[in-house]
């Protein structure tokens, strides 16, 4: 068994993953108190966990695509929008949730292998990096509350 040390106050729980063998990326809404966790061994789900000052609290588990059995790792919160996407590596997709509900907005087919991802708050831009290629996908973050989404995404390849 593994030893931690909590901070001041907080109590240490296990990391309830379900099967995950282990945790891949880990993104964290310091707006929401949010943290959001994807694990390896092809589970297709993210945790939402609240951040609290005794430690975390499990709020929901969301399915999304299919991360692959080494893991899809691409995680990242868009603050301004908060909404979260997600890499799926296996399924060549990225997942767009909404932080709030906590349901999915949209699926993206993108290239092959999509794994890193960041996110560029001005311009609200999610770069997707590829593991197979040289290829980054930008993705604009236009998904809004009111539900209406409008696609803007493309591609560049690196020659």
């Amino acid at each position: 068994m593994e030893t931690f040390q909590a901070l001041p106050k907080q109590k240490v729980v296990p990391f309830p993953l379900d099967s995950y063998r282990a945790v891949y990326q880990l993104a964290y809404n310091p707006r929401t108190k949010r943290l959001y966790a994807v694990g390896g061994n092809n589970v297709g789900k993210v945790a939402v966990f609240e951040a609290k000052e005794d430690g975390l609290g499990l709020i929901t588990r969301v399915p999304v695509g299919k991360g692959g059995y080494d893991g899809g790792a691409g995680l990242v919160v868009n603050e301004r929008t908060n909404n979260i996407f997600v890499a799926n590596s296996k399924d060549n997709t990225i997942t767009v949730l909404d932080g709030y509900t906590h349901r999915v907005w949209a699926t993206i087919p993108v290239a092959e292998d999509p794994y890193a991802l960041a996110v560029e708050f001005p311009t609200n831009t999610i770069y997707v990096g590829h593991r197979a290629s040289s290829i980054v996908w930008m993705l604009g973050d236009v998904y809004r509350r009111a539900r209406i989404p409008v696609d803007r995404y493309g591609r560049w390849d690196r020659q």
